[in-house]
């Protein structure tokens, strides 16, 4: 849960959450933090997602995301944007 996560993720001395993004792999996940950055992985950038047949599991993915306000988001293997 988000809040698992969080607890988690401050016990190592970061502030922020982990998004579960399964839209890419059952294993993938986001580090969002709360200053805003997103870090997201290899998911597919939110403006592709009409390119795809099934966006059901990747709109979600992005609801998640984007629900943390991030002003910046990294992806693996994509320059940054700013939101």
């Amino acid at each position: 849960s988000n809040i698992d996560s969080r607890k988690f993720l401050e016990s190592i001395g970061i502030k922020g959450e982990i998004i579960i993004t399964n839209s890419h792999s059952e294993d993938s996940i986001a580090l969002c933090l709360d200053d805003g950055s997103a870090f997201v992985g290899d998911i597919y950038p939110y403006q592709y997602i009409d390119t795809f047949e099934d966006t059901e599991k990747l709109k979600e993915d992005w609801k998640n995301i984007l629900s943390q306000k991030p002003t910046r988001i990294y992806f693996a293997h994509r320059p940054f944007i700013d939101n």
